[in-house]
């Protein structure tokens, strides 16, 4: 018995597509922002990139462990719950009143995407593209 395959549909393609790009503003913003950061929270610049290096750090530990740590939950499940991770360590940033905080907050969202990108390419990836329309052939 073969397993039945669906198409991605539209719908999870546009989820997916919209957590790659919260991910990829998030990394594209922090950067430039650095230097404001380091000035609102009365410290240096080569303190603030340690929230930076959160995520990144985050990011490395949990990508791995993203399969195995729930496995009785489907892709689009993880993806979820990685949205929802990822957003509540956005919060987290936000309400940040220290480096610590900022730092624990960058974790936080370091591991939601860790759930959210592996498990969106997996489930975009592993569903066939839909069937272009077809025409009947004309001589």
């Amino acid at each position: 018995m073969t397993p039945q395959i669906f198409p991605a549909s539209r719908l999870s393609i546009m989820v997916v597509a919209g957590a790659f790009f919260l991910e990829v503003l998030d990394a594209a913003i922090m950067t430039p922002a650095l230097v404001a950061i380091a000035g609102t929270m009365d410290t240096g610049l080569d303190a603030a990139t340690i929230s930076v290096a959160n995520y990144g750090l985050a990011l490395a530990l949990f990508t791995p462990l993203g399969g195995s740590l729930f496995p009785k939950i489907t892709l689009k499940q993880k993806v979820l719950m990685g949205i929802a991770i990822f957003g509540v360590g956005s919060a987290l940033c936000a309400l940040s009143h220290s480096l610590y905080q900022l730092g624990a907050g960058r974790m936080v969202q370091g591991l939601g995407s860790a759930l959210m990108v592996p498990a969106g390419r997996t489930l975009i990836l592993s569903q066939p593209p839909e069937p272009p329309f077809q025409r009947p052939w004309r001589g």
